[in-house]
């Protein structure tokens, strides 16, 4: 296998780390962890776009960029919120671009 390949599936897995991080801080179920997540958020976007991937995987790359940057608006509004529902915000956000995120990174 290429290095590139292997550097970039390690990058990848970074993500998915993050991913579950993230998701972790939101199920904590309060206003704290959101805003954890809202700023890891920040990070692996930007980690993110970044990244250059091999060219075999550049479409599927900018789909990933493009979910992660929906979801990280998603997020930054959620935490924004000033009200009792913020955690209920942010889990509709993480719901409603999870399945994106899920299916590019397969």
């Amino acid at each position: 296998m290429k290095k590139e390949y292997m550097m970039y599936a390690m990058t990848l897995g970074l993500i998915g780390d993050a991913i579950n991080e993230m998701i972790d801080a939101v199920e904590e179920d309060s206003p704290e962890g959101v805003k954890r997540a809202a700023k890891r958020f920040t990070t692996v976007t930007t980690t993110i776009k970044e990244e250059t991937p091999p060219n075999i995987f550049a479409i599927e790359h900018q789909e990933l960029v493009e979910a992660f940057t929906l979801w990280n608006v998603a997020n930054k509004q959620a935490t924004a919120m000033r009200s009792e529902n913020i955690v209920e915000a942010a889990s509709a956000a993480l719901d409603k671009h999870e399945g994106f995120l899920v299916s590019i990174m397969d």
